[in-house]
């Protein structure tokens, strides 16, 4: 049987401040049941009816009255306390130190989702169903479990999504995997490949007969505009892609304008016309981007490149908290093989991917020590 640790509580009560109280009752419940015990030793404590004391503490009201101890034969007798809050303040404290409930150390299991975030892309979740339903059967056979794959291009319908459902994992772009890392416990298992590699640059284009030769001759006299459907992210954008050597923001040099519709903005800044009210002196591009531009006859000759970015991380695989190694491994194992199936191979090219590598730990730790640094001053 449980021994009370609590021989005087009532004279206690009366006698010394809430938080002298409580840290004599946690040390009393430390002493006399340890670490492994004090989790139930108030409960138990409430409860129990053998000894001269009846329990010691017995809840009369949880607020309205005091915790009295009991006679010898007789039963409790409630004494009306002097402040229900105190009394109800005091029992909250005590049970806060028994430490979190099972239910909060266990939550609930991961479900078969897989998210897929990429802000500003093209195209849809409901135009995407049909590809993220083959990506799902062909992961789920290789995995020999369900795999729902779900396609965003908002990030505030994908958080709200990704909490409610909880998915096991996820394909993010690198600027959504780094503000999750932290958030959202986010873990990179793999890297997806663009053309063959798994590292890309962004470059911020600008007319050929801009006046501006660097990132320190950009937004003199008035303020810059620059588009891009990539940095939607002002950590992201100021602290990686232009290394901390632009300040973004409304008392910097530069403003960031986000879209869609990058193509359009490119179109404006080359004919010299303003893009949705706003001027454009820059469109920022990922690298497929500024590729594929270099081959398009209308744009060749038009635009040159201002400032290219540091090689940075493609898109990373990730695994949620509450997902085992041996499934980690797994889909990494059948993401990495797809080249070599027929089957997914074709995935691939209808995904836009070459392939998927496994994670280089040191590029992406270095990507997200400079998101995590201040903004720029």
């Amino acid at each position: 049987m449980l021994a009370s640790p609590f021989p005087c509580a009532r004279r206690e009560f009366e006698t010394t401040s809430p938080a002298v109280r409580l840290k004599a009752w946690n040390a009393r419940i430390l002493a006399a049941h340890g670490p492994a015990g004090r989790e139930d030793a108030v409960p138990r404590l409430l409860t129990e009816r053998r000894g001269r004391w009846r329990g010691a503490l017995v809840p009369v009201g949880l607020g309205a009255t005091d915790f009295v101890p009991t006679s010898g034969r007789g039963s409790a007798q409630p004494v009306e306390c002097p402040s229900m809050r105190h009394c109800t303040a005091v029992l909250a404290l005590v049970v806060a130190a028994a430490g979190p409930s099972r239910a909060q150390e266990e939550p609930a299991p991961r479900g078969p989702g897989l998210l897929i975030c990429t802000p500003n892309a093209p195209g849809s979740r409901r135009a995407a169903l049909p590809i993220m339903e083959r990506l799902g059967g062909y992961l789920g056979r290789k995995l020999g479990r369900d795999v729902r794959p779900v396609y965003f291009n908002e990030l505030g319908p994908a958080t709200a999504w990704l909490e409610d459902q909880r998915p096991a994992f996820g394909i993010l772009s690198l600027a959504v995997y780094l503000r999750w890392h932290t958030v959202h416990g986010a873990r990179a298992i793999a890297l997806s490949e663009r053309s063959g590699r798994d590292r890309e640059r962004y470059f911020l284009l600008v007319r050929k007969d801009h006046p501006a030769h660097g990132l320190d001759e950009l937004g003199q006299g008035k303020p810059a505009v620059l588009w891009s459907s990539h940095l939607d992210d002002r950590r992201f954008a100021a602290n990686v892609v232009f290394a901390r050597k632009l300040r973004i923001g409304p008392s910097g040099r530069v403003r960031l304008k986000s879209t869609r519709q990058p193509l359009r903005a490119l179109r404006r800044m080359k004919a010299g016309r303003p893009f949705e009210d706003e001027p454009v002196d820059g469109v920022v591009v990922d690298e497929t981007t500024w590729s594929g531009l270099q081959k398009l006859r209308s744009f060749q000759g038009a635009l040159r490149v201002l400032y290219a970015s540091p090689a940075l991380p493609t898109p990373p695989v990730v695994a949620f908290p509450g997902v085992g190694e041996e499934e980690r491994d797994r889909l990494r194992e059948a993401l990495v093989s797809m080249p070599k199936d027929p089957e997914g191979a074709r995935l691939l090219q209808t995904l836009q991917a070459t392939g998927f590598r496994p994670v280089d730990e040191a590029a992406l730790a270095e990507a997200l020590a400079a998101y995590e640094r201040g903004l720029p001053e």
